[in-house]
């Protein structure tokens, strides 16, 4: 079980759910970018991933419902559904300011957890979810795309499928910090990692995946009490400097993500960005 989640899942006992929290945030972004900065590769993603939004806000609306919430013609919506073509940028933000809150990344994720029975979700059936994992690559490229990012890295084992859709989003190498050394790599950068303020694990990762010139994307499936983000954001300065050049923490993201915690991380000077923020 991954430490980041500490007990596997986010029990709902007591906790209520932060409805204003982050809802639009990643569309400010998006809109708010000067979008030909920004790859053509990470572009022609956002213009799918946004193809596939409106997919699965047609499996709830009719078409004539998304006509009204998009403006478009409904001849127009159904070769977009249907995949005859894609959304050129401009309309592909347009589609997307409309239809996030509602059927987005957090709104999906909203549903998962009021629907989770006896009170708990397990952060497992979170990460193997393919829609989850689907409207979190485009959600990534709406908050990220356009910055400098050069590695992604996340702890073994929950983290796992979520950085590897981050890590294609942004089409970069992904970097896994593990609790036992890979028997082919001759040094090791590691740090410390408390699990429920007791037991200490190590993590390590070959000291040639990370270089002073690099700006890292921590990604964590849920972030509950930050352990595991500290954790990485130390493994990150163990990178030796070189010609006065250091590693850098680009920040840090989580499909959930608890205020106290985020807080406690922002507080650090790191990006904290979360598609669903609880209090608890």
């Amino acid at each position: 079980m991954k430490s980041g989640s500490e007990f596997g899942y986010i029990s709902l006992v007591n906790m209520r759910m932060s409805l204003s929290s982050l809802g639009g945030e990643a569309t400010s972004q998006v809109l708010g970018k000067a979008w030909w900065k920004v790859p053509r590769h990470q572009q022609l993603l956002f213009r799918l991933q946004t193809a596939r939004l409106l997919k699965l806000a047609k499996q709830r609306l009719t078409y004539r419902d998304l006509a009204k919430i998009t403006g478009l013609q409904i001849t127009v919506l159904s070769r977009y559904v249907k995949g005859h073509v894609v959304p050129n940028m401009d309309r592909a933000m347009m589609i997307w300011k409309s239809l996030d809150e509602s059927f987005g990344l957090r709104s999906h994720l909203l549903r998962r957890v009021e629907a989770s029975k006896w009170g708990a979700i397990e952060a497992y059936s979170l990460v193997g979810d393919p829609v989850i994992l689907s409207l979190a690559g485009a959600d990534v490229l709406a908050r990220y795309a356009g910055y400098r990012v050069t590695k992604v890295l996340t702890a073994a084992i929950n983290g796992i499928p979520l950085a590897t859709v981050v890590a294609q989003a942004l089409n970069v190498p992904l970097v896994i910090a593990k609790k036992q050394r890979d028997l082919g790599a001759k040094t090791y950068l590691e740090t410390p990692l408390t699990v429920n303020g007791e037991h200490v694990e190590m993590l390590y990762v070959p000291a040639d995946s990370l270089c002073h010139r690099d700006s890292v994307l921590i990604v964590d499936d849920i972030v509950r009490t930050g352990a595991t983000a500290m954790a990485l954001v130390r493994l990150i300065n163990e990178v030796r400097p070189r010609s006065g050049r250091h590693a850098e923490a680009a920040g840090v993201y989580c499909l959930i993500g608890f205020r106290d915690a985020v807080e406690r991380l922002r507080e650090q000077g790191l990006r904290v960005e979360c598609a669903l923020e609880v209090v608890e």
